[in-house]
């Protein structure tokens, strides 16, 4: 079946466009689809022609994959739930994650709006990376950046965790959110 887009958006991007990574994300089905009920986001090395929106010429990447975000979708508002003490917000995210060199899959949120600034300034949670040639392949890295705490200041706020078979198996990440603390699980 296909993506429903009333809840995802593609981002396209050329090679490059972030952090030198080499893919271009595209919203092509190879990429990007729905299988047994899950969504699957698939990296592709292969020659790839493309429209470069930077430069206005035709481009190439040797890898591509998709990105995808539910920006203006839908929004977390505060809910009771036990373990929100009645005033935050739980995320769960179930995943499965490549386990390729090379692959940096990632779970994040972002602001709907950029209220007090571009990034980093209106602050990122990272509820879970996932980077098997840097975090180790059953290492799993959680940050919250804002414009006093990023890599940038070299102070970012992070923590890692060990997830055993988190390549070979579905595993739940979850974030709780309440006034005065972050709880990445």
């Amino acid at each position: 079946s296909q993506i429903n887009q009333s809840k995802w958006n593609f981002e396209e991007w050329p090679a490059h466009a972030f952090n030198n990574e080499e893919q271009a994300y595209t919203s092509r089905q190879e990429n990007a689809y729905i299988e047994d009920g899950s969504l699957v986001i698939r990296a592709l090395r292969e020659n790839y022609t493309y429209f470069n929106p930077e430069t206005g010429e035709e481009s190439y990447a040797q890898y591509t994959s998709a990105r995808l975000n539910t920006k203006l979708k839908g929004d977390f508002k505060p809910l009771v739930c036990g373990e929100c003490e009645g005033g935050g917000i739980k995320v769960e995210v179930k995943a499965k994650l490549p386990a390729g060199y090379g692959t940096w899959p990632a779970i994040w949120m972002l602001p709907s709006y950029n209220v007090y600034g571009p990034w980093p300034s209106s602050g990122e949670i990272d509820i879970m990376e996932h980077g098997p040639s840097t975090t180790g392949q059953n290492e799993i890295v959680s940050a919250v950046h804002t414009s006093l705490y990023n890599h940038s200041q070299y102070n970012q706020i992070s923590g890692s965790a060990t997830v055993q078979g988190a390549t070979e198996e579905f595993k739940i990440y979850s974030l709780v959110w309440i006034e005065n603390m972050i709880n990445i699980d």
